[in-house]
């Protein structure tokens, strides 16, 4: 999930005991928020925190989702692009229980812009693999694109790159379409060696090649230029001046 400076931020919350979903009873819980991170007293308390939420609503029905919203949050005055932020959710987990506190973190980021459409788009999927959609249905190839960006985003910032940071994400336009064609192939083999596997492989493949190639410009400290600091993605690295 990614929130802006400057916007409305909603967010979720799932309660487990053990991984397992479980219902709160009904409650008002507070939530605070802190720019740095709170002691236990202060996470029950509120202490030190600037914020609280507003507009708490709970599902009755697994998997009990609560859901509310922080007011926006202004940009910082200097040149960083991402600041961190810790919230606490004072909740009672049965009734007539005693208060305690969830303590969560997330990331809140300036909005950028480019000059050139960022999104890969069925298009550009089947200009790569003309015969994908032989295969599956528009909308599937949607979900697949929906799905190669979740992967691709999660394996750049595994790297030290956040998503906020890229400019110019058109750059990784063929790269996202190799991920999709190779994930619906993935979907689709029933057996090694197969068409769909084999196609798995090779998309997968050019996938990283691909990856590996892609000269992404990053700026890790605003002020629009692109830093030399080089991140690796598969032995490689893909940030340049």
């Amino acid at each position: 999930m990614e929130y802006w400076f400057g916007s409305s931020i909603n967010r979720a919350f799932f309660p487990l005991q053990e991984n397992e979903p479980f219902a709160l009873p009904v409650q008002n819980p507070s939530v605070f928020l802190f720019s740095n991170q709170p002691s236990l007293a202060d996470s029950l308390s509120g202490t030190g925190s600037f914020q609280t939420k507003s507009a708490w609503t709970q599902s009755t029905v697994a998997p009990f989702k609560c859901s509310y919203s922080l007011d926006p949050i202004a940009p910082p005055a200097g040149a960083a692009t991402t600041l961190g932020f810790w919230e606490s959710i004072k909740l009672v987990a049965a009734s007539g229980g005693q208060a305690q506190s969830v303590i969560r973190y997330f990331e809140v980021a300036r909005p950028d812009g480019s000059d050139s459409d960022p999104e890969t788009t069925r298009g550009d999927v089947v200009a790569v693999y003309p015969g994908i959609l032989t295969y599956i249905k528009e909308d599937q190839l949607d979900d697949f694109l929906a799905d190669a960006r979740a992967e691709l985003k999660t394996e750049l910032e595994a790297r030290g790159l956040t998503w906020s940071s890229i400019g110019e994400l058109s750059r990784l336009r063929k790269v996202l379409a190799h991920k999709a064609i190779s994930l619906a192939s993935f979907s689709q083999f029933q057996q090694i060696n197969d068409r769909h596997y084999i196609r798995w492989k090779e998309y997968d493949a050019k996938y990283k090649g691909l990856l590996n190639d892609t000269n992404l410009k990053v700026d890790t400290d605003g002020d629009g230029k692109a830093e030399a600091k080089a991140a690796p993605v598969y032995g490689y690295a893909v940030v340049s001046k």
